[in-house]
C-alpha cells in the first residue's frame, strides 16, 4: 500500500498542513520542521515526485563584490539570461546580493525560494549554508563537489589564447587576473602553465631553473586550493611580449 501524506505527518508528529507546505517547500516553518517532514517522507519511501513539487520562484545570488554591471558586464548578461527563462517558465526571479558578514540564511528565508541559482565566487561558508537549506541548488561561473554547475570551458579557451600567442612568437606572456579563489580564473591561470613551462624547454626560452620552479609551484598551489602569489613584478624576469 502506497505511503500517504497522513502517513509522514503521524511519523513526523506534525499536522497535514505542515507535511504539504514543508514538501512543496513554501515559507512558514523552521528550518528545523522541513528538514524532520523531508526526512520522514523519505524514511517512508513516500512517492519522491512529490518531494520534488514545481518550482514557482527562484532566487539569483550574487556576491557583493560582482554587484556593479558596469564593471561586470557577464554577470549582466547571466542575469538576463535567468530573467528570460523564469519568463518562459512562469517562474518568479529575485535577486540577493550577499557579503561575508551578512546572515545569508536569513535573507533566503525571506525571498523564500523553491530553488537558488549562485554566480561567481561566494566563500565556502555561504555555499555551505545554501547547500544545508536543501532547495534545488546550480552555480554558474563557480564549481564545488557534489553541486551541479555550468561552467564555460575556461581551460580550452586560455589554452587557445596561448597557442595563439606562441604562434605569433610571443614567448614571454603574463597573465592578468583576479584572486585564484575564484574557479574561472584559476582555470584559465593553471591552463596558461600547463602550456608555458613545456613550451618554455622545448623552445629554449630562457627561463632560469629558479623560475620554472616558481611556475611548477604555482601549479600545485591552484591543483591543490591553496594558491599564493606575490606581487606580479615577481613573475616577470623580463618585459612581457603579450598579457
Amino acid at each position: 500500500m502506497a505511503t500517504t501524506i497522513r502517513d509522514v505527518a503521524r511519523e513526523a508528529s506534525v499536522s497535514i498542513g505542515t507535511v504539504s507546505r514543508a514538501l512543496k517547500n513554501q515559507p512558514g516553518l523552521s528550518d528545523a520542521t522541513r528538514v524532520r517532514v523531508v526526512e520522514a517522507a523519505r524514511r517512508l519511501g513516500y512517492d519522491a515526485a512529490q518531494l520534488r513539487p514545481r518550482i514557482r520562484r527562484l532566487t539569483f545570488l550574487l556576491h557583493r563584490q560582482h554587484n556593479n554591471f558596469a564593471a561586470s558586464p557577464f554577470f549582466s548578461s547571466v542575469l538576463h539570461g535567468v530573467e528570460d527563462a523564469c519568463r518562459e517558465r512562469g517562474i518568479v526571479p529575485s535577486v540577493l546580493t550577499a557579503g561575508p558578514t551578512e546572515d545569508v540564511a536569513q535573507q533566503m528565508r525571506l525571498h523564500a525560494p523553491d530553488a537558488i541559482a549562485v554566480a561567481g565566487f561566494v566563500e565556502p561558508e555561504t555555499l555551505a549554508t545554501l547547500a544545508a537549506m536543501q532547495r534545488p541548488l546550480v552555480l554558474i561561473d563557480l564549481w564545488a563537489p557534489g553541486l551541479r554547475s555550468v561552467n564555460l570551458d575556461n581551460a580550452t579557451g586560455a589554452a587557445l589564447a596561448m597557442r595563439h600567442l606562441f604562434a605569433q612568437k610571443r614567448t614571454r606572456v603574463a597573465f592578468i587576473g583576479g584572486s585564484l579563489a575564484h574557479y574561472s580564473i584559476a582555470q584559465r591561470a593553471l591552463q596558461r602553465l600547463n602550456l608555458i613551462v613545456p613550451f618554455a624547454y622545448e623552445k629554449y626560452v630562457s627561463v632560469s631553473e629558479s623560475r620554472i620552479s616558481k611556475l611548477l609551484h604555482m601549479q600545485t598551489q591552484i591543483h591543490t586550493k591553496t594558491p599564493k602569489c606575490s606581487h606580479p613584478r615577481s613573475f616577470l624576469w623580463r618585459r612581457p611580449d603579450d598579457v
